[in-house]
């Protein structure tokens, strides 16, 4: 996985109309995060989204909510990956789900259990959806020695920062306020999307 969006924290006018339209257009994992959401809202909202997707979706809250639509990933925040056991993550993987979670430092990532599949790391660049989520990396900052564990860049991340992403050495790229602060976030993910493929071939 190189791409993928995280859908926004409150419900959105036709949030799954474009949540399928971005899924045409080749998302290819939803992270989908509610977190005042019901389980009620959350399940009522998968409902709209089209059976065939369900496979790319990473509930962040409600990991219940797998057993009724077949969902294999699951996303553990940094205070939530604290309070699970080992067992736990390991049981997760003999059911075959794919684990995911977030840090904020490299000796966080060093520290990580390997059963999870890749991890967000952020932000990287000031945040669009909180404006007081600032950076946490310098202009100069390369990723080091990277495990099995992924890094996925996450804040800040629009069509311009791309290239110094890759340049940094991310394995991917988490969107969510240059999608959905945007008057059409299927248009401009595909600019992103179209972006980033191009800097796959250049770095």
């Amino acid at each position: 996985m190189s791409l993928c969006i995280i859908s926004n924290p409150s419900l959105v006018v036709n949030e799954s109309l474009i949540i399928n339209g971005l899924f045409i257009n080749g998302l290819e994992v939803l992270h989908l995060r509610k977190p005042n959401g019901s389980v009620d809202e959350v399940a009522e909202l998968i409902l709209r989204i089209d059976a065939k997707f369900h496979h790319r979706i990473a509930l962040h809250q409600h990991h219940k909510l797998s057993e009724q639509f077949e969902i294999t990933r699951f996303h553990f925040t940094e205070e939530s990956r604290k309070k699970i056991g080992v067992p736990e993550l390991e049981q997760h993987r003999s059911n075959g789900k794919i684990l995911s979670t977030s840090i904020h430092s490299m000796d966080e990532y060093k520290k990580l259990p390997s059963y999870f599949d890749y991890c967000f790391f952020g932000p990287v660049f000031n945040s669009i959806s909180k404006k007081e989520s600032k950076s946490i990396v310098k202009d100069d900052f390369i990723l080091g020695e990277k495990t099995q564990t992924k890094i996925i860049a996450l804040g800040g991340i629009n069509n311009h920062s791309i290239p110094t992403v890759k340049k940094m050495g991310f394995n991917g790229i988490a969107l969510l306020g240059s999608i959905w602060q945007s008057e059409n976030p299927v248009e401009e993910f595909n600019q992103i999307k179209e972006t980033w493929l191009k800097n796959q071939l250049v770095y």
